[in-house]
């Protein structure tokens, strides 16, 4: 897991997965699936989802490899308020829909240069 801190202190975590669970979302063999993204419930509210999903891409490219130019991921149907942001830092709704252990969630993929 990667940890997000604010001002030293753990605000949430996500996780990266290059393995093959990332081809039920995307057919790119340089992509990552980003999973299991979450900001604290009481560090929520402070833009903390927006500025991580920001250096992403970065991070990415400085910690794994350059050559990843897609970043997928789900996000449930019941959670409109995660795919707004999501939305808001780039990613887009692909079209497909994948059933997960909660219901129906969107594929959302965000191209990095």
């Amino acid at each position: 897991a990667i940890l997000i801190f604010s001002n030293h202190t753990l605000a949430g975590f996500f996780r990266l997965n290059f393995n093959d669970e990332r081809y039920g979302l995307t057919q790119n063999s340089n992509s990552v699936l980003l999973k299991s993204f979450s900001v604290t419930e009481t560090m929520q509210g402070q833009k903390i989802a927006q500025q991580a999903l920001a250096e992403l891409p970065h991070y990415i490219q400085a910690h794994y490899s350059d050559t990843i130019n897609e970043i997928v991921l789900s996000v449930n149907f019941r959670n409109p308020k995660a795919k707004y942001i999501y939305e808001k830092c780039g990613f887009v709704d692909t079209g497909k829909v994948i059933g997960g252990r909660a219901g129906n969630q969107y594929v959302m993929s965000l191209t990095m240069t």
